[in-house]
């Protein structure tokens, strides 16, 4: 229902914005802009103004997502909510509530895999209910790249000095068929912009860019503001919790737990020289499947098992996913490109025990592994 509504709005601001537009340019050229419309369109230029329309039907589009930052602004800052980072299983993404000392689910639309190392365990992570969906959005991804805003503002600009001087070029031609003595230029135009709008073209374009941009700016500072207060208010219980967890999974020890969650990712990866020679140059970057196996360690800490992950390369040969696999048995195989990046469910009564040892860095590898 949220995006049948967010497509009205957009049909509905695309056709104001172009009358508007449309009537605005009427009084600078003083020339009925509908009627060199409709004249070229009787003229078979119809092709042409449908091409122009695309664009600007999707300059629209654009407009709408730049637009959506103040809305995820607002969002945020009224449905926002702290917690410490927790794991991803077949049930959903499920993050440790401080207030309820125990892992609560939260709809996810994004995968949210667990810690690598003990050490950045508990990390406070900050989202908020997002305006058109039913799930929570993590902060940090949603404001942290104004130049993107900045890039689709530009391309916004492009299409609509692109439609201006198709507008403008009709206009002249329509005159030099109607009204012959009559010429237009550009020079004519501007000098009748202030007078009509009482403001200068310069002006009111800055005015709008910054309207349009400023959210995109302040929103890397109410993510800080926010995560700042959640590390305030949750620092202490983090402090206790790493504290508890370094001191019972110290580098070296071996700890038991189990694989409660398996799933697929991927990442770009620099190829080596002979691979980029073998595909003969271009694009030297290569998408590489990862498996990412969930553990879990319910003895560390009293009441609350801790969640760690494994990324292994997806390949059947490798003897680590081989054994990681035996412990945590799933319908796909290993290598298998048909399980996208969600988490599988286990089957009942097949998960076992397994030791694992907490390798220099805290992270986790499994006790036999030795180095394969």
């Amino acid at each position: 229902m949220k995006c049948l509504l967010t497509i009205v709005i957009t049909l509905a601001a695309a056709v104001g914005i172009a009358y508007g537009g449309l009537r605005l340019f009427s009084r600078l050229s003083g020339v009925d802009a509908f009627e060199v419309v409709s004249w070229q369109a009787s003229r078979r230029q119809l092709p042409i103004l449908l091409v122009m329309g695309f664009f600007y039907l999707f300059s629209m589009i654009c407009l709408m997502v730049l637009m959506e930052m103040p809305v995820t602004l607002v969002a945020m800052n009224s449905t926002h909510e702290g917690a410490l980072r927790g794991y991803t299983d077949a049930s959903g993404v499920k993050l440790y509530a401080p207030a309820d000392k125990d892992y609560r689910i939260y709809p996810r639309r994004n995968y949210v895999p667990a810690a690598e190392r003990f050490s950045d365990a508990f990390d406070v992570v900050a989202f908020y209910r997002s305006p058109r969906f039913d799930w929570w959005e993590d902060a940090d991804a949603q404001v942290r790249k104004p130049w993107m805003g900045a890039l689709v503002l530009f391309f916004i600009c492009l299409i609509f000095v692109a439609c201006y001087m198709v507008l403008y070029t009709y206009t002249v031609e329509y005159l030099g068929t109607h009204d012959p003595s009559r010429t237009l230029t550009y020079g004519e135009i501007h000098a009748r912009f202030r007078p009509i709008t009482g403001l200068s073209f310069p002006l009111i374009a800055g005015i709008a860019i910054a309207v349009v941009m400023t959210p995109w700016f302040l929103g890397g500072y109410m993510v800080h503001k926010i995560k700042s207060g959640y590390q305030e208010q949750f620092g202490h219980l983090q402090k206790e919790l790493r504290s508890e967890l370094l001191a019972n999974a110290a580098p070296g020890r071996e700890i038991t737990g189990k694989v409660v969650a398996r799933t697929i990712g991927y990442e770009q990866e620099l190829m080596t020289e002979a691979e980029a020679s073998r595909r003969g140059g271009g694009n030297k970057w290569k998408t590489v499947s990862l498996l990412i196996y969930t553990i879990e360690f319910p003895d560390l800490i009293r009441h609350t098992p801790i969640y760690l992950s494994i990324t292994r390369p997806n390949a059947a040969n490798d003897p680590v996913v081989q054994k990681l696999e035996a412990l945590a048995p799933q319908k796909e195989k290993p290598g298998s490109e048909q399980t996208g990046g969600e988490a599988r469910p286990l089957e009942q009564g097949q998960t076992r025990t397994a030791k694992f040892l907490v390798n220099d860095d805290t992270s986790v590898s499994l006790a036999d592994e030795k180095g394969q």
